[in-house]
């Protein structure tokens, strides 16, 4: 990691929800509590941070007077509505941040909320939150242009795999990565983390198995990079068909690994691999009005 962020602007790191969530936590704080890491590195990208309320985070890590009660509302009102609240990577990873501003302050970092600004109270009806769901990827890629890229900054990204690939996923226009390629040709390097081993190989479980962990391999020329992007398909992986949705057995026909993504980050055998615990909120009015914004949302798939 520390090599890739002196030749890449853009390290794109995929974050695990579930099974090795808590594994890829302990890696990221290790990362951002290292100097030689952290000198490379001038913003950190977060998909679970709506962008409408970014003053309110750059104040925040700035070390500035701002509470945690009011800065959780970057992660709280997003689009998405099943995890970012229960999932308290994003909350663990802007105070890091903030701690770190705080005892190295010659070279602070900032957080870049990646999400569209949407506007709950604004929001009555399915059609209205789909118009924002569906601008995630381009959401982040302007976020990313103007402030990373546009500022000759680097930045870290932490976002689902299935908006980093190299080539977009089967019905899809186009991930984070394609849209900033398109205009910065070569200013990403995209580490897939591995949370199931069971759809690659038995030559390649070998492979991994071997590896210490946690390890980031390149996997370019290697047989973990000839295997078939059925490989990194995620098994909860939706398309829409109609009005339904239905399950995706390979989201990337005719691509090998190694054009998808750049790295493997493999944190270790399946029995080490540990979730982050996720806990729903349950404090009054919040619960209420998360409960009205889920049922906008029933019938629409909620991507990861």
């Amino acid at each position: 990691m520390i090599s890739a962020s002196r030749h890449f602007p853009i390290l794109a790191l995929d974050h695990l929800e579930d099974k090795g969530g808590a594994n890829e936590l302990e890696l990221l704080r290790s990362l951002l509590t290292d100097p030689d890491f952290a000198e490379n590195i001038d913003d950190i990208v977060i998909e679970c941070g709506n962008s409408r309320y970014q003053a309110i985070l750059d104040r925040y890590v700035a070390g500035g007077q701002v509470s945690e009660q009011q800065v959780r509302v970057v992660w709280r009102k997003t689009t998405q509505i099943f995890g970012c609240e229960a999932d308290p990577t994003w909350k663990t990873l802007i105070n890091l941040v903030r701690n770190g501003n705080r005892t190295a302050p010659a070279h602070s970092l900032r957080v870049l909320a990646a999400d569209p600004p949407i506007d709950w109270r604004a929001v009555h009806t399915p059609d209205q939150f789909d118009a924002f769901l569906s601008l995630r990827d381009k959401s982040a890629a302007t976020v990313i242009r103007t402030q990373v890229l546009a500022k000759h900054r680097r930045a870290l990204v932490v976002m689902g795999g299935g908006h980093l690939t190299k080539h977009p996923p089967a019905a899809a226009d186009a991930t984070l990565t394609t849209l900033l390629e398109r205009r910065s040709s070569g200013s990403t390097y995209v580490i897939y983390a591995i949370s199931d081993a069971s759809r690659f190989s038995g030559q390649v479980r070998r492979t991994l198995a071997s590896w210490p962990a946690p390890v980031i391999a390149s996997i370019a020329g290697t047989n973990v990079g000839a295997e078939s992007g059925y490989a990194i398909t995620s098994a909860d992986t939706m398309r829409r068909v109609g009005s339904r949705w239905v399950p995706v057995n390979n989201a990337y026909p005719g691509y090998r690994v190694e054009r998808l993504v750049d790295a493997m980050l493999y944190l270790g055998p399946t029995a080490q691999l540990r979730a982050v615990p996720l806990s729903e909120p349950t404090d009054e009015p919040y619960a209420a009005e998360l409960r009205r914004i889920r049922g906008i949302a029933v019938g629409n798939a909620i991507s990861r």
